[in-house]
């Protein structure tokens, strides 16, 4: 969602969108990254009512929640006692509670954007992302026998064989993304760098492919992004090697280097071509706003690396 699909969607008076012009680029970011996160839905509300007529509290308002429960339990011993006149006007409630929750809903997410435009204005967003919680950096210990190391057991300073050439893992890390977890490995020659990615699991699935990426240059692709808010985005499909590139997946997370307990925020575009033989990678971090990594790659067997040797101590 960007802000024009917001305003439309929630008919945020104007008063409130020219503010937004003497907010940075970043703010706008955050402010719309709160808003995905945490703005209601209908058919949610629509849920929460049909099973506890919980709607006021899904949409925050847990007084007058408190207040329909015990609405709701008077009417219904009035009903069930035979007083048809009180069954007929707490059905009409109901009805109304229904048919109100998409302006419920709406009136909530006007309250929440003018909320988070508040606290910006008057610069109570003290931290760079105090409303974006870094989780606890999960420690991804996948089980080996040492005797029998494979790709999916690398460290730093590892030796293996790969594309008959021998490398050295200079670099690791992992992604945290919302139920999953990635991988990171950088190995290195004499003549050229790699990069690995692969889908964490505490017990190896060899039939899982590993990604390998070359890392290009950043502004390789000028051309194929687009400035939304003030904000640099790759667009949809990416033309790369005369080849189309389309998106397959969209993901927000979070990198931890090795020994790093902080986790950097960051968003994370993935390209296929049409054959899905390769694919494309961008990467753009919170901190590092204008600087964007990308990678071109292919999957790989893990069979394919071989003579995985630990670090020399």
């Amino acid at each position: 969602m960007d802000y024009i699909e917001f305003f439309d969607k929630y008919q945020i008076p104007s008063r409130y969108q020219e503010k937004l012009e003497d907010i940075s680029p970043e703010d706008k970011e955050r402010i719309l990254e709160v808003i995905e996160r945490d703005e209601k839905t209908v058919h949610h509300a629509i849920l929460y009512e049909i099973f506890g007529f919980a709607s006021s509290g899904y949409l925050g308002n847990w007084f007058l929640q408190f207040l329909v429960w015990l609405y709701t339990l008077i009417m219904l011993g009035l009903t069930l006692d035979g007083n048809i006149v009180m069954g007929i006007f707490w059905a009409a409630t109901i009805a109304y509670r229904f048919v109100s929750i998409p302006r419920r809903v709406k009136d909530y997410n006007r309250r929440l954007f003018r909320k988070l435009l508040r606290r910006v204005i008057d610069n109570k967003l003290s931290k760079p992302f105090s409303f974006s919680a870094n989780p606890q950096k999960k420690r991804l210990k996948v089980a080996y026998d040492p005797t029998e190391i494979t790709v999916y057991n690398l460290q730093k300073g590892f030796l293996l064989d790969y594309m008959q050439s021998t490398w050295q893992v200079i670099e690791e890390g992992q992604y945290q993304w919302k139920g999953c977890e990635e991988k990171y490995f950088v190995i290195e020659n004499d003549r050229q760098r790699k990069y690995l990615f692969f889908d964490y699991s505490p017990t190896p699935n060899t039939q899982n492919p590993i990604t390998v990426f070359d890392q290009l240059d950043s502004s390789s692709l000028n051309r194929y992004y687009v400035v939304i808010d003030g904000v640099q985005t790759p667009m949809s499909q990416i033309n790369i090697g005369n080849q189309w590139m389309n998106e397959t997946r969209f993901q927000k997370g979070y990198f931890y280097a090795k020994y790093v307990q902080e986790g950097q925020i960051l968003k994370c575009w993935r390209y296929t071509n049409d054959t899905h033989d390769r694919f494309l990678r961008i990467e753009k971090y919170r901190d590092k706003r204008q600087e964007l990594k990308i990678y071109l790659g292919i999957q790989v067997e893990s069979y394919l690396f071989t003579e995985i040797l630990p670090a020399a101590n």
